[in-house]
């Protein structure tokens, strides 16, 4: 099957969606795909997307700006989303009715659809807002991809999706990036490696630091945990400054800024306890609906991969992936009951120990990269029959 992916963004990129993006690019096209990519342009990284992102170059890459403009305001980035649409319909023109796409970007995608094109949306995101304008751009596609079956039952209540045009598939995470335990490194060899204390616990969030992501909520569980190391990895070198500054008083606490991905599956197995503390409350609104609905957290996958002890934060989100068979839970913004939880995992390893297991054998069997493209493909295949 030829597949073209289109992708509104400058890859490769630091951000989770240009990992989320190109991991499937890769299985979709192990899976079988005959599969170019369309990119808005190139990103800062010199290394090109396979080196970047570790993946094997099983499929072709065309960027349709050399030096795509870069955006601060609302209004800029809805003006280049608009250039970056017209330029994908032209290059995709001669092939309208032959061709077959899949995208993150809606406005493209809605475009793609009104000219014939056979279009699969990819949603990562609920809308919050114009939802008359989303019901019939949504319409108006030939399948469309939810992350969870929360947003499934909003396509369906909301905008009168029909179920069989739908299919609920999660983030996922590959699992090549966890060797089985004895195959890869020493676990003391990586704790000294990446500068872990010797004589202390680790407890370990990676990520950015956006409010919603509940990152302070552990930095203040941080404070109720003086004997235990508490390390944030993660975010632009601007954000990490900020965070390192709020809570500098708290010398257990340790935030390093963004490491490659591919250096991110050792700090995990390496750790003792890895936390997802995403929070019920944001700044913005829509974030919160996000965090407590919406989100298929990649970070979470990973974790599980990890067979690292897991502390996660009780929302629906995450309870869509995991149970108190896989992971130790605590209420959203409550920093007491994250530090009491944390103490829990490191006071009764034996049983911390029997969860990671099963969390690492159930992502391996449900949320790989390659199952998620296989399924999408046979979604793909039945709905253009």
């Amino acid at each position: 099957m030829k597949l073209i992916y289109v992708a509104n963004a400058r890859l490769p990129t630091e951000k989770a969606h240009g990992l989320q993006i190109v991991s499937m690019c890769e299985a979709l096209a192990r899976s079988g795909a005959d599969l170019t990519l369309l990119s808005l342009g190139p990103g800062d990284s010199a290394q090109d997307i396979f080196t970047y992102y570790n993946v094997e170059p099983l499929f072709a890459v065309e960027y349709l700006a050399k030096t795509p403009q870069r955006v601060s305001t609302p209004a800029a980035f809805r003006l280049r989303q608009l250039r970056f649409s017209w330029q994908v319909w032209r290059r995709l023109w001669p092939d309208r009715r032959k061709a077959v796409v899949l995208t993150r970007d809606e406005l493209t995608g809605w475009g793609l659809s009104c000219l014939g094109v056979r279009v699969f949306y990819d949603m990562h995101g609920f809308p919050e807002h114009k939802r008359w304008l989303w019901k019939l751009a949504l319409r108006a596609l030939t399948g469309i991809v939810v992350t969870n079956h929360w947003k499934k039952r909003q396509c369906q209540e909301r905008f009168r999706i029909p179920a069989e045009k739908m299919m609920v598939a999660p983030n996922g995470y590959d699992p090549r990036l966890f060797p089985v335990p004895g195959a890869g490194p020493a676990r003391e060899d990586l704790r000294r490696a990446l500068g872990f204390p010797a004589a202390k616990k680790v407890v370990l969030y990676t990520g950015n630091f956006y409010d919603w992501k509940g990152v302070h909520t552990l930095g203040k569980a941080a404070a109720l945990l003086p004997e235990t190391a508490v390390w944030f990895v993660g975010g632009s070198e601007e954000e990490a400054v900020k965070f390192r500054d709020r809570y500098r008083a708290l010398p257990n606490v340790r935030v390093l800024s963004y490491r490659p991905h591919a250096q991110i599956p050792q700090y995990l197995q390496a750790a003792d306890v890895l936390v997802l503390p995403n929070s019920a409350r944001a700044e913005d609104p829509r974030f919160a609906v996000y965090s407590q609905f919406d989100t298929s957290p990649m970070k979470l996958f990973e974790y599980m991969g990890s067979g690292t002890p897991i502390v996660a934060t009780d929302l629906p989100s995450v309870r869509e992936i995991i149970d108190e068979t896989t992971a130790e839970f605590f209420p959203p913004d409550d920093p007491d009951r994250l530090a009491a939880a944390i103490k829990e995992v490191l006071e009764n390893e034996t049983a911390a120990k029997l969860r990671a297991g099963r969390a690492r054998e159930r992502v391996a069997r449900e949320f790989t990269w390659d199952r998620r493209s296989g399924r999408l493909l046979e979604f793909i295949r039945t709905r253009i029959q």
